[in-house]
């Protein structure tokens, strides 16, 4: 995403949310109302935007009350951190 190009945390949660709220621009998967609560969750968390995808799943688990399951070691610590229930495989 974005933070890579040097562009902070919260101008990309602002581009998402005209993104969200624009015309031209569908999320056919993902509801919009949970995009800009992952994001909002990201921003409060001081999460990297450059992960954004890995917490839209962590974010949609740990909101219906199951376990993320993953491979990722990284993204494993950082849930535990953040009280998300987290199974590594």
């Amino acid at each position: 995403m974005l933070p890579r190009y040097g562009i902070d945390n919260e101008n990309v949660r602002k581009k998402i949310e005209e993104l969200l709220h624009s015309e031209y621009f569908t999320v056919s998967w993902l509801s919009g109302k949970i995009m800009e609560k992952v994001s909002a969750f990201m921003v409060e968390n001081k999460l990297s935007f450059r992960d954004f995808n890995d917490w839209i799943i962590a974010y949609d688990a740990h909101s219906r009350k199951v376990p993320l399951i993953t491979f990722d070691k990284i993204l494993y610590n950082k849930c535990k951190k953040l009280g998300i229930q987290v199974i590594e495989i």
